[in-house]
């Protein structure tokens, strides 16, 4: 919960809220150490973040998974998530690609995924990527982005509580698994 002085003057409204296991007002080298080990971020928006930030505690992966809210979606706040991400898509002492997801609550059709997914495309576009993160998204195979969410759906909600913490539970673990962890889930 924000405290009163931070709704005062002296404060604005941030569009994306750095994770904060990783926020700092100057990127120390700490810091810059730190993000090395990220191997996924995870950009939410609402509420959603603190389901992900639980869930990433119990498994113990604070080191692995960094987690940004875009709390701003329209104007798209292009510098904003650029700044954020390059903390983690632009380290050249990296040697493998950092995975970038989007999860959200809503279904497929229903949220802003639609909204979303080109405008984040055009930022990972338009940064400085490391060696690894650039030649992964030249990758004819890989999206530049992964979908988290319920699947399309002409109803916003299932209708039943036990059905939608079920979603829930299961949306919050996808965002954890990584590409070769899906891929062998499937074979």
């Amino acid at each position: 919960s924000s405290s009163l002085e931070e709704l005062g003057p002296a404060f604005t409204f941030q569009t994306v809220l750095q994770d904060p296991l990783f926020a700092s007002t100057v990127v120390d080298a700490e810091t810059f150490e730190r993000a090395k080990t990220v191997r996924r971020v995870i950009l939410c928006s609402g509420k959603l973040y603190y389901h992900l930030a639980r869930k990433r505690k119990a498994m113990g992966m604070e080191a692995e998974v960094a987690i940004i809210r875009v709390e701003q979606l329209c104007p798209f706040p292009f510098w904003s998530l650029r700044n954020a991400l390059s903390l983690f898509m632009c380290n050249s002492d990296v040697a493998e690609p950092v995975e970038v997801v989007w999860a959200q609550e809503e279904p497929r059709n229903m949220g802003c995924w639609t909204y979303f997914e080109p405008r984040i495309a055009n930022v990972l576009r338009h940064m400085d990527l490391s060696d690894a993160n650039a030649s992964a998204l030249l990758e004819t195979s890989r999206r530049p982005i992964r979908y988290v969410g319920r699947p399309s759906s002409a109803s916003t909600a299932t209708g039943s509580f036990a059905l939608h913490r079920e979603e829930m539970n299961n949306i919050v673990s996808e965002a954890f698994f990584f590409e070769d962890d899906a891929a062998d889930m499937e074979n």
